[in-house]
């Protein structure tokens, strides 16, 4: 076997290893780093439920071609466009969520955890 055909063949394992089952890749957040930022994940135009604890920065991180951002239905946080990122709240409890690019067809709940 070829090293060309062994790479396209790793290529396909990895491309089919980044999909759920039903072909819908969407993410939230599911990573926290030890410097207390969690990371939030935006994949096909869309947000699952996500989780930070009170006060951690959370980071936008798109897995799609196009530009997102987060922002809060109450006003709990501001979004920084510059980094992608934001500060949770620092108070526990469910915040609704929605892209600023796209609207409240793209949204979410951060779950904020003490």
């Amino acid at each position: 076997m070829t090293a060309r055909i062994r790479f396209a063949g790793l290529l396909l394992v990895v491309a089919a290893c980044g999909t759920s089952s039903g072909g819908d890749a969407a993410v939230s957040i599911s990573t926290k780093t030890a410097s207390g930022t969690a990371v939030l994940t935006a994949n096909n135009n869309t947000f699952a439920a996500a989780t930070a604890r009170v006060n951690d920065k959370v980071q936008l991180v798109s897995g799609d071609p196009v530009g997102h951002s987060v922002m809060s239905d109450s006003d709990a946080w501001t979004f920084d466009s510059k980094s992608s990122s934001f500060v949770a709240p620092a108070k526990a409890g469910a915040y609704p969520f929605y892209c600023g690019v796209h609207g409240k067809s793209m949204a979410g709940v951060l779950q904020v955890t003490a």
